[in-house]
Parts: structure tokens; C-alpha cells; sequence
């Protein structure tokens, strides 16, 4: 302290009790003393305050002063009986800023990244703040989001869920720490609507020869437009009504009588999202009967028949068929209106040549018949095989040869194996005798094969399975066939229940009879394993009066096996008992093939 002489001593000079606009400034003196502050925003001071009271202990309260300032100050005691006076050094103190009773001050509020069913609303506040959004479809907004309890300065909040093409009302609301709050001004936005309208009752009105009114109508103010055209890729479309409207009428014009069209109504809302109608078909109306073309049919069986024909415009579909001109009978689409036109005729009679005629009726009553024509069913039975025999064998050749009981095409299926594997050439001929010779085989080897014939009604027939076998192979003989040849083939000693085949072999070989009452065989002899040049084989147990086939089969010694063509014979039809007479005896003196000849002995008894 600056002190006179004699003046007071100062000590424990301090500010206390500093508030916003005030303080009080407290010292010591060491003698009774007077009692003065100088203060001002400066160490130049400029004001005062004082208390008239002589003490040790003073206190002066000092106000008026400004918030958050800093203040500079010293205090001044003079003695009593102005025995001298004291100054303090500068001291300072800041008072105290003012409560926080204003909430943040919002800018910046707008809304961002809006789509069809949400926004985030952005915004700032001039200090840290929490962040909330009120919304709704009007003012008094409806909804809310959960309170951020973050504090920021910079605020972004997510609305979900929204709806499609909506304007909706929403407001900020952020408040600091000290919970004093404030909200936005309302303000608007709208969400992005990218729903198309939904369109109904799309319908034809008013159809004439020229022109069709379609109408229908839109959940949405929308455009209208009509596309058309003769198919369902249209083509060609109507001028673009602006108008937002939701109920639509466009006129399709220029259109061609009697000709069907394919149209649909098209609508565009405020937003350009697109919708399209279903398809609509009408028909333009005419007075000219239809046209039909490429008649014919397909398909023919022994029962059914398929009549097929064209139409130049849509029509409904009849066949009249009868086993005369008078027809008869018909069958019909029903009321479909068509272009091609298909019905299928069956419960048909086979072998049998039909009449028929067709009728076509178009929307509007025009008819057109076709002149009569015919068509013959085929036949029920597939062909008959029959003689099937490999000849002219050679080292990689041989010759397939059948006959069939009605003119028939022929192919053979062939290989070393009885699942065959190869195939013939196929000869389309429909001829009865067939013929196709295999090459390209290897020598010494046996081959399985089967024939195959189709009439002209598209029947298959199928020989059983068949073999024989190449020249050249091990133990071929001087005349370079592999296989033993069968030569003298004969069926002798023909009973009512039996007979004896008889044949020779160019070479030794083994002897052995496949028999039965078809091609198919079925009973066979035991096989002699005997080597020689000349064969038989009885056959016993058949039955009298019966046509049997059969064939015969050779191996040689090095395996070569040989088998005959089908051969047929008769066995006889028995005899009646001979009477039993007295005295008298019956005697058999010769057979043959179908008749036994016999001699009567009388002998004393």
C-alpha cells in the first residue's frame, strides 16, 4: 500500500460476493479507519464508492457495474483525527455473466435427400443443442421424432415412412443445456411421388366402321393417350390430352372396317410416372364375308382326322363330314372367333373315304362354306412279315430279302450283337417283295438282324431277331464261306404227330431243329453234337392237322453257325379207329404226307 506517514496500515484487500453487476471489496487496517474504493474498467478507475464509518474491518459494496467485465480497483483508509491516509495497490476482478434464459437461435432449416417415403431435415443453432422434427400432413403436424440427445451445433434428423407424393408440414425444435428451447417457423416440403396411377374400367364405347371411343378412368389426376394397332405392339397412338383429369375418353379414328384392333388407354400423372390399361380387342364392323384359304387335313388314322384352314379376318370355326356329300355330321370351336382354324374329327371309321366341308362366321354374321372334298382314313393292321432270309453272303456283304402282305417301305437293323447298332438305308418304296443288301461287314463274323416295314397308314411291322454269318473266318471252307451251307432242306415222314427234317451241310457240322406253330418257334430238338454232312431230326407230339414252321441250324467244327430260312409243313389228320370185326384184321401198309393207305387181311379166327 502506498501509506502516508502515520497513515493506516491496509491488508486483506479481495473482492467478494462478485455477482453479475456488482461486488463488494473487503480490507483490513490496523487502526480506525475511513473506508473507499476506486474502481472503473481501467487503472484510471473513475468511480468510487465509500463508507463514512471509522473501523478495522471494512466492507464497500460496489454496483451498477457491467456483466462479464473485467474490473479494475484499490482501496483508500485515511486515519482518524486525519492523522494520514492509505492507498492499496490495483487489484481486479470479472463479474459474472448474466443467467442463460434465451434458447439457441435456429437457422438453416430445410429438408434434404426426399424421396418417395422419407427426408432428413437439416438445421443450426448458434450454440449446442438437442435435435427434434414435428410433422405431419398440416400445422398441427401429428407426429414427431424421438428427441437427440446429443448436443450440436449441426443437426440432422431422418423422417420414415412417410407417404408417396405428400406435402408435408414440419418444424425444429433444439434445446441447450440449460433446457431452454426453441423451435423453427413451419415450413414445408413434399415427397417424391413415383407410384403410377392406378387406371379401371377400361372399356370400347360407340365402336363404328371407322373409328372407337375408349374410356377409363385413374385413381390420380393423369394424361390421356390411347395406343392401337392390329396386334398387341400397337403401333399407332391418339394426340396427347394434357388435361389432368380422372375420368378419360380419347376417339381412335381412321380405322378399317371389319378389321380387329388391339388398343389400350396410357395416362401420366403430375409427377410423369406411366400407366398402362390391360389390352382391349374390337372389331371394326363389315359386310364382306370372310376368305378361306390353305384347307386341308392333316393327322389321319384309322379314327381321327385334323381339318385345318385359314381365315382372312376372325371367325368362328364348323365342319360338316358324312360319308356323302349330305354330310351329316359337324364339329365346331364353339363361338371362338379365330385367324387358323384346327378341329379334330375322331370316332372315324377306318379304310373309309369321307366328304367334308368347312363354314367360317365373323362377328357380324358374314358366312362363308368351302366346296366339298374328301379324305380316306388309313388301315387298322400293320403289315405282315414274312420269309425273311440273309442270302448272297459274302466276306463283308449279304443280302436281306422279306416279303410283306401289303405294300410296305423296308429298312433292317443289324450288328454282331442281338441289340443291333447299325442301320440300313431306308427304301420308301411301298412294295410287297423286299430287298436291301448290308456291306461294309467284317468277314467271319455273325451278325443278328431284325427287318422293319411301315405302310402307307404309317403301321409298323418287326421280324423276329435273325442271324448269319460272313465268309472268311476261321475253318472257311474251299469256297470261302465261313459258315456251313445248308443245301436238301425237306420235311419227310409226316405224320398226324410227327415228321423227320432232312438236310445237308457243305461240311461237317452239327444237326439241330427250332419248330412251333409261328415264326416265333418256341420247341427246339436236342442238339447233336455229332459232326457230319448229313442231317435229320424227328419231330414227335404235334398236333394233326396243323401247319408247322421251322428252321434248322449247323456249326462247324471251328463254331461257324449256319441257320436255314423259315420252312413250313402239315402233319396229317389222324385216322377214325378201324372197326374190330370178327375175323377180320387191319393192316397199315404205306403213308404219306396227308393219307394213309391200308390193306384189309382176313385171317380165320
Amino acid at each position: 500500500a502506498d501509506d502516508e506517514p502515520g497513515g493506516p496500515a491496509i491488508s486483506g484487500v479481495a473482492a467478494e460476493n462478485v455477482t453479475e453487476t456488482g461486488a463488494t471489496i473487503v480490507w483490513e487496517t490496523d487502526v480506525l479507519a475511513t473506508s473507499q474504493v476506486e474502481y472503473g474498467p481501467t487503472a484510471e478507475y473513475g468511480s468510487t464508492a465509500s463508507s463514512g464509518l471509522y473501523a478495522t474491518s471494512h466492507r464497500v459494496s460496489v454496483g451498477g457495474l457491467a456483466p462479464r467485465t473485467e474490473y479494475h480497483y484499490r482501496v483508500v483508509s485515511t486515519g482518524m483525527l486525519f492523522s494520514g491516509t492509505s492507498q492499496s495497490a490495483d487489484f481486479t476482478f470479472t463479474t459474472l455473466a448474466p443467467p442463460d434464459l434465451a434458447g439457441p437461435v435456429i437457422s438453416g432449416v430445410r429438408s434434404e435427400n426426399v424421396t418417395a417415403s422419407g427426408a432428413i431435415i437439416v438445421w443450426s443453432t448458434d450454440e449446442d443443442a438437442d435435435s427434434q422434427v414435428q410433422y405431419g400432413s398440416s400445422t398441427s403436424y401429428g407426429s414427431g421424432t424421438m428427441t437427440e440427445a446429443a448436443l450440436t451445433r449441426y443437426h440432422a434428423v431422418a423422417l420414415t415412412g412417410l407417404v408417396y407424393g405428400t406435402q408435408y408440414h414440419c418444424r425444429v425444435k433444439s434445446a441447450d443445456a440449460l433446457g431452454n428451447l426453441s423451435q423453427s417457423a413451419d415450413f414445408t416440403f413434399t415427397t417424391i411421388d413415383n407410384m403410377p396411377p392406378v387406371i379401371s374400367q377400361a372399356r370400347l364405347v360407340d365402336v363404328t366402321t371407322t373409328t372407337a371411343t375408349l374410356t377409363w378412368t385413374t385413381d390420380e389426376r393423369s394424361d390421356s393417350q390411347a395406343e392401337y394397332g392390329l396386334d398387341i405392339y400397337y403401333g399407332f397412338a391418339t394426340p396427347l390430352d394434357t388435361a389432368l383429369v380422372t375420368r378419360h375418353s380419347v376417339t381412335i379414328t381412321g380405322l378399317s372396317p371389319g378389321t380387329w384392333y388391339n388398343c389400350r388407354g396410357t395416362s401420366r400423372d403430375a409427377s410423369g410416372n406411366l400407366a398402362q390399361s390391360a389390352d382391349c380387342e374390337f372389331l371394326t364392323p363389315d359386310e364382306t364375308a370372310p376368305v378361306i384359304a390353305n384347307l386341308i387335313v392333316t393327322g389321319i388314322s384309322a379314327s381321327e382326322a385334323t381339318v385345318r384352314w385359314e381365315t382372312d379376318e376372325r371367325t368362328s370355326s364348323l365342319v360338316e363330314y358324312g360319308l356323302t356329300a349330305n354330310y351329316g355330321s359337324k364339329a365346331s370351336e364353339g363361338d371362338s372367333l379365330l385367324l387358323d382354324h384346327s378341329i379334330s374329327l375322331s370316332r372315324l371309321s377306318a379304310q373309309t373315304t369321307y366328304h367334308y366341308r368347312v363354314k367360317s362366321t365373323d362377328y357380324w354374321g358374314n358366312w362363308t362354306v368351302s366346296p366339298d372334298a374328301t379324305f380316306t382314313t388309313t388301315d387298322v393292321n400293320a403289315p405282315v412279315i414274312s420269309g425273311v432270309t440273309a442270302t448272297a453272303i459274302t466276306d463283308n456283304s449279304a443280302t436281306i430279302v422279306w416279303t410283306t402282305d401289303s405294300a410296305a417301305e423296308g429298312i433292317v437293323e443289324y450288328g454282331p450283337r442281338a441289340s443291333y447298332g447299325l442301320v440300313s438305308s431306308f427304301d420308301t418304296r411301298l412294295v410287297t417283295g423286299h430287298s436291301i443288301v448290308l456291306s461294309g461287314l467284317e468277314p467271319g463274323t455273325t451278325y443278328h438282324f431284325k427287318v422293319k416295314s411301315r405302310d402307307a397308314s404309317g403301321l409298323w411291322a418287326a421280324s423276329t431277331d435273325r442271324t448269319f454269318t460272313t465268309g472268311g473266318g476261321p475253318g472257311a471252307g474251299e469256297d470261302g464261306v465261313a459258315a456251313p451251307q445248308i443245301s436238301k432242306l425237306s420235311a419227310a415222314e409226316i405224320t398226324s404227330s410227327g415228321a423227320t427234317i432232312y438236310w445237308s451241310t457243305s461240311r461237317p457240322a452239327t444237326s439241330r431243329v427250332e419248330y412251333g406253330l409261328t415264326e416265333e418257334y418256341g420247341a427246339f430238338t436236342a442238339a447233336d453234337a455229332g459232326m457230319d454232312t448229313s442231317h435229320y431230326a424227328p419231330l414227335t407230339d404235334l398236333r394233326a392237322g396243323t401247319t408247322y414252321h421251322y428252321r434248322v441250324i449247323s456249326r462247324d467244327a471251328a463254331g461257324n453257325e449256319t441257320v436255314s430260312a423259315d420252312q413250313t409243313f402239315t402233319t396229317g389228320m389222324g385216322r377214325a379207329p378201324l372197326p374190330s370185326l370178327p375175323g377180320w384184321a387191319w393192316t397199315i401198309i404205306g403213308i404219306t404226307g396227308a393219307m394213309a393207305v391200308g390193306v384189309m387181311v382176313v385171317k380165320n379166327r
